[in-house]
């Protein structure tokens, strides 16, 4: 098979380096994270970091956040229903490929 044979796609991924890949693959992943990142450390900040304008991104961590959520009593509930949730459908989706394989 020539090169010419093939599609557009599969030449350019052909003609595309390991490190290039693998470049792409990194701000791919960069991209997708860094709101994981910016949700977390915006949790650590205080009132006045959280609203600044540019961001901070050098700031001293405060834990009182998550001591404040975690005392409250509602955020269990909150858990717990998430928990029931992401259980109970994981229990229904497990058996989901055995019965869709089974002889009618």
């Amino acid at each position: 098979m020539t090169i010419g044979a093939l599609s557009p796609a599969r030449r350019l991924a052909r003609m595309a380096s390991p490190w290039g890949r693998r470049l792409v693959l990194w701000l791919f992943a960069v991209w997708c994270l860094f709101p994981v990142y910016w949700l977390v450390t915006m949790s650590l900040k205080q009132q006045v970091d959280v609203i600044a304008r540019p961001p901070r991104f050098l700031f001293t961590p405060v834990w009182d956040n998550y001591q404040t959520v975690l005392r409250n009593g509602d955020v269990w509930g909150y858990l717990a229903n998430s928990l029931v949730v992401a259980l109970g459908s994981t229990a229904l989706a497990r058996p989901w490929p055995w019965v869709s394989r089974r002889p009618t």
